[in-house]
């Protein structure tokens, strides 16, 4: 008995959830579906055996897939079938393809049917992988990988969630949540030559604050807390910028240099009202040397990339300072006023968010100084207009 097909339908392809892994994890499936005649039009029933071919032209040309499968019910001449659940359905989609089906022996209908533009979805999933990656090879730059979760661009190993490599160069980039053999937090690193040069990330046991450190963030360079606060060499700035002493050449730890002094950045109140001597005069003069100071960041530095135990910790921070105590900064002896004198006066004085003296202002001192020099300057010309005056008696 003769039969034909008529094309009621053609579903694409279910891609499985995988469609972005590797190719062989993807299953090709396309849905075909149709209605089965005899040659008196009347509707196939039961089971058959259904041989489906691809071909690259209407007629003639190479055939380029099939299949066959058996046990295929048929009902009211109506059939569903999933192309390459028997043979890999791996053509590249990226021309016209031609199908054709044979009931049995009786052999293919024709004419063969192109098949539609859905099927070329699976050519989009090859071209997101494929041409990408041909693009960035004609621009120096490697391929693009999926390893475990982690993605690759110039790189076929990533070691990181999203690691960054040009070929040719030495930098990178990796941006990534902190794994179990690096122990690092989740940030951007960069790396050269294989060594990480700096970075910048939210420290894990303070979520508050984002550090900008060196090397892989051991250092910690500069500090921004969620309160707006910055710090430079400290983790714990208590103030809107503060700077750790302890640099080679501490130049501002302890106070602006420059400031501007015109009338549009000052209101003007009227000539000072006197007393500056009196009260520089009162307040205890003081010898006294820098006391060295090493944070923790310092000391970790110091040690290396391992986690050091509490005891090496202190131990590293007590050898530091006593290095520390023979450099010329902190043997040198100074004279001056500290803080928690008395009498010095509040108009010189810095201060912690909770009213507790902080330090000097250098620049307010040095108005003080000016001022109490004034003063000295006034009663030294008075006296010696006194003298001038006994002296002509």
């Amino acid at each position: 008995m003769s039969k034909k097909i008529i094309f009621l339908l053609m579903l694409i392809v279910s891609l499985g959830a995988g469609a972005r892994a590797t190719e062989a994890q993807v299953p090709h499936l396309m849905r075909y579906q149709g209605v089965l005649l005899d040659h008196s039009g009347q509707p196939l029933e039961g089971v058959h055996t259904l041989n489906f071919r691809i071909y690259d032209a209407l007629t003639g040309g190479n055939l380029l897939w099939n299949e066959t499968q058996s046990g295929v019910p048929v009902t009211q001449g109506y059939f569903s079938v999933l192309l390459g659940n028997v043979a890999s359905l791996n053509l590249p989609f990226d021309k016209d393809y031609y199908l054709t089906t044979e009931v049995g022996t009786d052999g293919e209908m024709s004419p063969r049917q192109k098949i539609t533009s859905s099927p070329y979805a699976m050519r989009a999933e090859v071209a997101d992988r494929a041409e990408v990656a041909e693009t960035l090879v004609n621009n120096t730059w490697g391929p693009i990988s999926l390893v475990d979760s982690k993605v690759g661009i110039g790189t076929s190993t990533p070691s990181q969630m999203l690691h960054i490599y040009k070929a040719g160069d030495t930098a990178g980039l990796i941006i990534e949540q902190g794994t179990a053999d690096t122990n690092l937090d989740a940030g951007l690193y960069f790396k050269e030559a294989g060594v990480y040069k700096w970075a910048i990330y939210e420290d894990a046991d303070d979520a508050d604050k984002l550090r900008i450190g060196s090397g892989n963030g051991s250092e910690v360079v500069m500090t921004v807390t969620q309160d707006g606060n910055v710090g430079i060499g400290t983790t714990i700035p208590g103030n809107i910028l503060t700077v750790m002493q302890g640099s080679p050449t501490d130049p501002i730890a302890d106070s602006w240099t420059v400031h501007p002094s015109d009338r549009a950045h000052k209101q003007v109140l009227g000539p000072a009202a006197g007393g500056y001597l009196d009260q520089v005069r009162s307040t205890q003069l003081y010898e006294w040397k820098r006391a060295p100071l090493v944070s923790d960041e310092e000391a970790k530095e110091a040690l290396g990339p391992a986690d050091p135990t509490a005891e090496a910790l202190n131990a590293k921070k007590e050898e530091l300072v006593r290095l520390k105590t023979s450099l010329p900064k902190f043997a040198t002896k100074r004279v001056g006023m500290v803080i928690d004198d008395e009498n010095v006066p509040p108009e010189i004085l810095t201060f912690h968010p909770d009213g507790t003296k902080a330090g000097i202002d250098l620049l307010a001192y040095i108005g003080y100084l000016h001022a109490a020099l004034k003063e000295a300057t006034l009663k030294m010309d008075t006296l010696e207009s006194r003298l001038n005056a006994i002296e002509k008696q």
